[in-house]
């Protein structure tokens, strides 16, 4: 009997370890590095996905900025139906955890029959030779572990080409945060939610305040 209540605790439960494993596996490695000797090659990077994989996408395209390179993020609905303008010396990363969503095979076809170099990160076990895979198909309809291991996988690969802040060093402490962050129990997210809060009483004006203002206009000056 699983000692989770759910699939998605269990799956919440298995960064640390999924984590830790993408960053030493061998074979993640390797296609990490045949990744990024395709991608040097190109002369912009659009990275594609839909849903989570989208917001990925996002955060991808700008480590991969702090690689040097003109990357760029679209979802693969946009990628499908109104394509960017995309030369034939362009580059694509489709992010798919399942390997399934339409829109984002689409993407990938679409690229791939234009003759453009294509990287895909996708699920363990996903037929696609140019993949970085990542961990098995998740048993809970809300993605956390595909998600995080493909921002880890994107991290990776930003580092493989040169991002001067994305260092080995650093990637490393990734599944310590992660673990940390999970035996916490909520008390870590508590600490910021209150500092939040305080920040938001400081910088918010009252409404006692706001009606003043309104009532009695000041010119300000500043002094220069």
């Amino acid at each position: 009997m699983s000692p989770y209540a759910t699939h998605l605790e269990q799956q919440i439960r298995s960064q640390p370890e999924q984590l830790e494993r993408v960053l030493t596996s061998g074979s993640v490695k390797a296609q990490v590095h045949a990744a990024a000797e395709a991608l040097h090659r190109v002369r912009r990077i659009w990275v594609v996905g839909t849903g989570t994989s989208q917001h990925a996408a996002n955060l991808g395209a700008a480590m991969l900025q702090d690689a040097g390179r003109s990357a760029h993020s679209v979802s693969s609905m946009q990628f499908v139906k109104n394509a960017p303008i995309v030369g034939p010396q362009d580059g694509v990363v489709v992010i798919t955890h399942t390997g399934e969503t339409a829109y984002a095979l689409a993407a990938r076809a679409l690229a791939f029959s234009a003759g453009l170099q294509t990287v895909t990160i996708c699920r363990e076990g996903s037929p696609f030779n140019d993949a970085i895979q990542t961990v098995e198909k998740e048993t809970s309809e809300t993605y956390t572990v595909s998600y995080t291991t493909a921002l880890l996988a994107l991290g990776m690969l930003a580092s493989a080409m040169g991002a001067d802040t994305i260092t080995a060093d650093k990637l490393a402490l990734v599944p310590g945060s992660v673990r940390n962050a999970l035996e916490s129990g909520g008390r870590e997210r508590s600490r910021c939610a209150r500092r939040l809060e305080c920040w938001r009483r400081v910088t918010t004006p009252s409404s006692s305040s706001m009606e003043r203002r309104y009532r009695s206009p000041r010119r300000t000056t500043c002094s220069r």
